[in-house]
């Protein structure tokens, strides 16, 4: 063999084991969880919906939330469906809105989630210009901007939930499945927020949890990028759910992804099913999550209250007897 050939050889052995060892330090961050660190109170927020009393009125959730909990940063959901629209013809409804944004103080925040169709809009007939997004936008949109004018605490809003997700008839009936139509439908709600002269941060519907393969989300994010999608939004939205770390810390993978945006992220969903699993979750990966993207400036809680087993809650509250509350609830109340 010659000198230059050994050379060669030589130099690929090395590089071999750097790269080996770039993945040995990746595999060791999937097979260990991060380490426990405090929990960034400042930058949490929550997903509240105010629809189930169950958990109390009205004003009982809103005081426990900002007094108890001591968070102001809400995510309210507002669906257009058959309540809020029945018919073509029919105005859209924004009583129970008027309700829950009339009950919370002048210091909350609130990001607004605006996503859904009526059943009637499953039928092209009623489509304006043979579009629905544009008809989602005419219809539901234009109408709803003209509603949060009197509401001030109403600071950001964003535009769909999860176009990724090919299971939902909402994204068949949208065509969400082309990243162009989603793309389109976030050029047309920045042109009539332009022209409703409302000083509103517009964010992205964050796809299904980035972290993880279903539905392809870095996929489906990566291609809204390269169409434009930065230009039109104020701040970046995803969800990260779940302990899987393989998409997120490969090379070109969700943290470099993250990374290269240069705009500021919010997390409007993450969390963990189980009422005494939540508290170690947020301990391991939302410092992590921080930690490593630099840009995500909040995490909204996935969620305040919900109807389920507390072995199988992701809420903070459940209706059960033996164990309502989560162990990041108790921690929450009593940590500032």
């Amino acid at each position: 063999m010659s000198f230059r050939s050994l050379s060669v050889v030589l130099v690929g052995f090395v590089l071999l084991i750097i790269s080996g060892c770039q993945l040995k330090d990746d595999a060791e961050d999937l097979i260990e969880k991060p380490p426990p660190r405090p929990i960034p109170l400042e930058r949490l927020g929550l997903n509240s919906f105010f629809n189930d009393e169950i958990f109390g009125s009205l004003s009982y959730q809103v005081q426990d939330i900002f007094k108890g909990l001591k968070i102001r940063r809400l995510r309210l959901l507002k669906r257009w469906d058959d309540i809020a629209s029945p018919s073509p013809s029919s105005p859209p409804d924004f009583t129970f809105l008027k309700t829950v944004l009339e009950a919370l103080p002048s210091s909350a925040d609130v990001l607004l989630v605006t996503t859904g169709i009526p059943k009637w809009m499953e039928r092209p007939e009623n489509w304006i210009d043979a579009n629905p997004r544009r008809t989602f936008i005419e219809k539901w949109f234009i109408p709803l901007l003209r509603f949060l004018k009197n509401y001030p605490v109403v600071r950001s809003i964003q535009v769909w939930n999860e176009p990724n997700d090919s299971g939902s008839v909402e994204n068949k009936v949208m065509r969400f499945d082309v990243e162009e139509n989603y793309l389109e439908l976030c050029w047309l709600a920045r042109r009539e927020l332009g022209r409703a002269g409302l000083n509103l941060r517009l964010l992205n519907g964050a796809t299904t949890a980035i972290n993880q393969r279903g539905n392809s989300p870095l996929k489906y994010n990566r291609k809204l990028v390269s169409l434009g999608l930065r230009d039109l939004i104020d701040v970046f939205a995803i969800h990260f759910y779940g302990t899987q770390l393989e998409e997120f810390v490969k090379n070109d993978g969700v943290r470099e992804f993250l990374r290269k945006l240069n705009m500021e992220i919010w997390v409007t969903e993450s969390g963990e099913r189980g009422v005494s699993k939540q508290l170690d979750y947020a301990s391991r990966y939302w410092p992590y999550l921080i930690r490593e993207v630099s840009t995500v400036k909040r995490i909204y809680i996935y969620t305040y209250a919900e109807r389920e087993s507390p072995a199988r809650t992701y809420g903070l509250r459940n209706p059960s007897s033996e164990a309502p509350y989560s162990d990041l609830y108790l921690y929450l109340r009593g940590a500032q």
